[in-house]
């Protein structure tokens, strides 16, 4: 046979051979970059697995460009050692080598196996080398590479330990100092939605002491104020907390809290905006019964939050749920007599109609601050 036209023919054949090598490089070892770096974009993003998530394309690009780079750039030393030093091969052997690897390459990668490419090329290289015979193989770069290969295992476990050993503490270190005021922001803005509640109820039980029925809708706009002050500070903290990565509690808990908290105030406003809404013209003595109340109930909500900001090591949080559950109790109470009262007592069914409206809302009051009593104190157990 013309070794002329052989060499030609397996010159080209030679060129398809890299071609299926690089296509299998890239579907075993190019899956595992981006594998490890979609998990990384993954873990950053906040989710927990990768479950139901897609590749993006820029990832896909980024990473064939880098392993092109990088072939390019550091390649010729390795084709040197084991395509001219390790076997002196003709181009029909690297034809040869070329198809096996790719052979065996795409078998695991149909089956699912990750394997080494670098290893199925070599060991391809030998097979091919050793076709004529065995001592056509340079050992001494074999025996070089199987060293290298060996002491790479522990070597690059070593090299990674140390490395996230060390990001470890030092993530830890700015995690106690930057985290600590990430953590406070969310527990003093509790604090400051508790306040818009207390304003509410103090400006509520103003407006009922100096009662003035023609004043009333003036008087609901100084109290849907705060109202809106109150939800202003509850998006301030949704908003802090899409952004955020760690939280000092678990999202659903803070989206809870704030939620109640901020329907402690709104069920303030709903009181008033009942009295303007039945045009009520004089007040009763059971309201500034439940009122009062209220208030105490909002003031204790302060307190409770003052020490929720330390739930872990607070010997007062249990005390404090357990004022507010006596304190919503003692509400039930006055609604059930200020009811009773009202449909023997009085006669005109408009009145009972408006009074069970104001009495009904509150109660729900006093039943908010309840609520949030029971998160904080979920919240404290889960965590403790």
């Amino acid at each position: 046979m013309d070794r002329r036209k052989t060499n030609r023919f397996f010159g080209g054949a030679q060129i398809a051979g890299a071609a299926a090598m690089s296509f299998m490089h890239g579907a075993q070892d190019g899956q595992k970059f981006i594998g490890v770096l979609f998990l990384g974009i993954a873990f950053a993003g906040g989710h927990n697995s990768v479950s139901g998530m897609e590749i993006p394309v820029w990832l896909m690009l980024l990473c064939s460009i880098v392993m092109a780079v990088g072939t390019s750039i550091g390649g010729e030393k390795i084709i040197k050692s084991v395509g001219m030093n390790m076997v002196k091969l003709e181009r029909y052997q690297g034809f040869s080598a070329d198809l096996a690897g790719a052979i065996c390459l795409l078998y695991s990668s149909l089956m699912g196996v990750p394997v080494s490419t670098t290893h199925t090329k070599t060991s391809a290289i030998m097979g091919v080398g050793a076709v004529k015979r065995v001592s056509a193989i340079n050992f001494g770069v074999v025996k070089d590479m199987m060293l290298t290969w060996i002491f790479t295992f522990p070597g690059c476990g070593l090299i990674s330990f140390c490395m996230a050993k060390y990001l470890c503490t030092y993530l830890d270190n700015r995690r106690n100092t930057n985290v600590k005021k990430q953590d406070d922001y969310y527990f003093d803005n509790f604090m400051k939605c508790a306040e818009y509640s207390c304003k509410a109820a103090y400006l509520l039980k103003e407006i009922l002491t100096e009662f003035q029925p023609e004043e009333i809708s003036k008087k609901m706009e100084e109290i849907h104020e705060i109202e809106r002050q109150a939800d202003t500070q509850r998006h301030e903290i949704t908003d802090k907390l899409a952004k955020a990565f760690i939280t000092p509690i678990e999202r659903e808990d803070i989206i809870a809290l704030s939620h109640h908290i901020d329907d402690v105030t709104d069920k303030i406003e709903e009181v008033l905006i009942r009295v303007y809404i039945n045009n009520v013209q004089e007040m009763c003595q059971e309201v500034f019964l439940m009122l009062d109340v209220v208030i105490e109930c909002c003031e204790e909500l302060q307190t409770l939050l003052k020490e929720f900001k330390n739930f872990k090591h607070s010997k007062e949080l249990k005390p404090s749920i357990i004022r507010m559950n006596t304190l919503e109790e003692k509400e039930d109470e006055l609604f059930i007599s200020s009811m009773r009262k009202l449909h023997v007592e009085e006669q005109d069914v408009r009145n009972i109609i408006a009074w069970r409206e104001i009495y009904t809302y509150l109660e729900k009051c006093a039943d908010a601050c309840e609520h949030v009593a029971d998160i904080v104190g979920s919240v404290a157990m889960k965590n403790s």
